[in-house]
């Protein structure tokens, strides 16, 4: 029998319940949302609402944690020094520590800054997480079907946080 050129396994796709957790992650963002575009002097809606996002911001950026421990990245082919597999490893770690910061720090400023400046930062930080992750997807890093539904939440997300952003904004509120 002749030998059958080796082609590796088909990466599996995402388990229905990671899909099924994902879109019910969104809906607190759908009434948060709504909530934090009713008038309310205090903002306390907002900053609920910046809150879970924070939260599932650095949820994302834990799974990258989790990712980068179990597969820090492709061994090096013989073409790559060793060194930039050893860096790319580090990078990711750290990345993804850098989110669950950057998720904190923008909640903290919250506090002390303008609402609507919080609420842009968090969505600019959803926004470069997708594109780092589909980065991280072209070079195998991530599981098939994620960046479907990582870009397909993150859209939902970045449109929800702009709108309550704009409805504050132009005053529609009080």
């Amino acid at each position: 029998m002749p030998d059958l050129p080796h082609t590796p396994p088909a990466a599996p796709s995402l388990p229905p319940l990671a899909v099924a957790l994902g879109a019910l992650g969104f809906l607190p963002f759908l009434a948060l949302g709504f909530l934090a575009v009713l008038p309310d002097p205090s903002h306390r809606h907002v900053l609920l609402l910046l809150a879970y996002a924070a939260v599932i911001l650095a949820f994302l950026g834990g799974v990258h944690q989790g990712f980068a421990v179990i597969a820090p990245a492709p061994l090096p082919t013989a073409s790559e020094p060793v060194g930039d597999w050893h860096r790319a490893a580090r990078a990711r770690l750290l990345g993804a520590s850098l989110v669950a910061a950057i998720a904190w720090a923008d909640l903290a400023l919250a506090l002390y800054l303008p609402r609507w400046l919080a609420l842009l930062v968090m969505a600019i930080a959803f926004l470069t997480l997708a594109i780092t992750e589909q980065k991280a997807a072209i070079h195998g890093w991530v599981p098939a079907g994620y960046m479907w539904l990582r870009w397909v939440l993150t859209l939902l997300v970045v449109l929800d946080l702009l709108a309550v952003l704009a409805i504050r904004v132009f005053g529609l509120v009080g």
